[in-house]
Order: structure tokens, then sequence, then C-alpha cells
């Protein structure tokens, strides 16, 4: 059986009234890494809210850097959504624990969630969850400053900047001088290597609240 049909089985069995093929199929996306990303991205945008909420979670497992944009996409529309929030959070965790200089501007597309909503419903603080999420983000861009410093850095420094209007993380200004004291030879070079734009082929449609996988 080819990768791509084999992924495609294991897609459709993300829909499975079966939790226990649901959780099977998971796990073998997985494992399956970069090869399946592109059919869990489309899966993103299908309508199906219980196909989303698996193909979000495999995709945190993964931890590819393309998922920032998606994952983040997918929260956004939902602060309150339990699968969306367990997503991005294993997702931003995932990164924070060994951050690679490649992920970089999926790094910096989390830093600005703490800034994503004021709202709180059922007990849970869209801020708090944002704020996380950016404070792990920070913590990765603080470790490869420490272990990896590169010039590519310095394009998260304009987001690491203390934002009067909203109350960033007092992680930032720890990263932020992480950052400019490790790529300080650097400081005069172009920044050319900025988060990406999203793309609309990457990103989730609107969909009723999913259940969790």
């Amino acid at each position: 059986m080819s990768i791509p049909t084999e992924t495609s089985a294991l897609i459709a069995q993300l829909t499975s009234p079966d939790y226990g093929v649901r959780l099977i199929a998971l796990g073998k996306l997985v494992e399956a890494g970069e090869a399946a990303v592109p059919a869990l991205l489309e899966a993103l945008r299908r309508p199906d809210p219980l196909l989303k909420a698996c193909a979000a979670c495999a995709l945190a497992g993964i931890g590819t850097p393309r998922a920032a944009l998606p994952l983040v996409a997918l929260w956004e529309a939902d602060p309150f959504d339990p699968s969306a929030i367990e997503a991005l959070s294993e997702f931003a965790g995932k990164l924070a624990r060994a951050p690679q200089t490649e992920d970089i501007p999926a790094l910096m597309e989390l830093l600005p969630c703490y800034k994503k909503t004021s709202e709180t419903k059922n007990g849970v603080s869209g801020r708090v969850v944002g704020q996380e999420i950016s404070v792990l983000a920070a913590e990765g861009l603080s470790k490869l400053a420490r272990t990896a410093p590169s010039p590519q850095l310095r394009a998260a420094l304009p987001l690491l900047k203390r934002d009067i209007w909203h109350s960033s993380p007092d992680e930032f200004g720890e990263a932020r001088e992480w950052i400019e004291d490790a790529t300080h030879k650097w400081k005069d070079l172009p920044v050319t290597a900025f988060a990406p734009q999203p793309k609309a082929s990457e990103l989730p449609l609107p969909a009723e609240k999913p259940e969790r996988p």
C-alpha cells in the first residue's frame, strides 16, 4: 500500500464511531510524520468537527512547523474549544522543548496568542490560554538563543517588545535579552526571516464545535 493511500485510509478512520479505531489511526499518522502533514492540513478544512479535532491532534503530535498557522487559526475561531486548546498547547510545548532553527517562524506565529482574545467562557479564560502559548513560544526562542544562536532569531525581536495595549508575558523580556546578547554580532544585518503569512489553503474552515477525539 502506498503512503498516500495508507494516509487517506487513516484520515478516514479519524471519523470512526469507535474510539479505539480513531486512537490507532492517530498514532499511525503521527508515526508517518511529515508524509501525513498535507493530508492532515486538508482535513482541517473539511466541515466535520470530529475530523478537524483529530487532525489537529495528529498535527500537534507530529510537531511540524507548518501546523503553526492552522492550529492558531483553529483555536482563534473558538478559543474555548477543548480540542483546539489541547492541540495548540501540545504543539507549542513540543516546539518549546526541543526547538530547531527551522522552527523560528512557527514560534513567531505563536508569540501574539496572548492578545488574541480577552473573553472568558465556562470557566475557561482565553487570555490565560493565549498567555500560556505565548510563554512557551518565548521559552523556545530563548532556548535557541542559548543553544543555537542564529541571525534568524533577530526577526522575533519586534514581536517581543513590551506591549502597552496588552499585557505581554514577562518571559518576553527575558527572551529579548537572550536573543539580543546571543545575536549581537549580527545586529547590522538586514532581517529577512520573518513569520510567513497565512495561506488560505492551510487554514481550517469554520465548523461547529468539534468533539474531543
